[in-house]
């Protein structure tokens, strides 16, 4: 929690914000990869291709602003591992949470992640004015985004396993974009859609234990 949450702000100063929700669907990619190198998840043929497809995904996604040079690639590496730290969290968080629960595991990480960003908010608030509007959204990411979504997110882990559970972020690409464009008028490429669209396949495919691809290619088949 205190890596990931101090990655993604980070990268904020040099890539948008839709960018940057786009790159979390690669989260169920990741949770595969980290659970069959660093947790004996076994793996399926099908759960390989949708790996490899997915990082096609994240290079159509991400090369378009990593050729601006400079800060923006900085920001891409500091996401990607921002999303690969979830994979570990979440593979670490399954059995845990069973043996636990969610809320029991999610207020001692809490605290912990509290005291290891401690001084960056020390800094922080030596850096900064106060302002209602600045308020007003960490406490929406605090409550919403990251207490209320945790303690479901947690609670999903434990029932469904890690791989399963970070399906949720095929969402995220999706509103992101939608803010990002709507709300921040962030601009996005063709090819940077079109990646979103590819990572998307392959997380769908990491999460397929048994999958009939023939019939994918040609729906005739049955």
């Amino acid at each position: 929690m205190a890596f990931p949450f101090t990655m993604f702000p980070l990268a904020q100063q040099w890539i948008d914000s839709s960018i940057t929700g786009m790159l979390n669907s690669a989260m169920p990619i990741m949770t595969l990869t980290i659970g069959v190198l660093g947790f004996g998840v076994l793996i399926k043929k099908i759960q390989i291709l949708g790996i490899l497809i997915g990082i096609v995904g994240i290079l159509f996604i991400g090369l378009p602003t990593v050729s601006g040079g400079g800060t923006n690639a900085l920001g891409i590496l500091f996401v990607i591992l921002a999303v690969t730290s979830y994979g570990v969290g979440v593979n670490i968080a399954g059995p845990l949470q069973r043996k636990y629960g969610s809320l029991a595991v999610l207020s001692k990480v809490l605290v912990v992640a509290s005291v290891i960003t401690f001084p960056y908010g020390v800094y922080g608030i030596t850096e900064s004015a106060w302002s209602m509007k600045a308020f007003g959204a960490n406490l929406a990411v605090g409550l919403g985004g990251t207490g209320i979504a945790y303690a479901a997110a947690t609670t999903l882990i434990g029932r469904v396993g890690a791989v399963r559970a970070s399906i949720v972020t095929y969402l995220i690409p999706i509103v992101a974009a939608l803010l990002g464009v709507l709300i921040l008028n962030e601009e996005l490429s063709f090819w940077e859609l079109f990646g979103v669209f590819i990572l998307l396949l392959g997380a769908w495919l990491t999460t397929r234990t048994q999958v009939n691809v023939k019939a994918i290619l040609n729906p005739k088949i049955s």
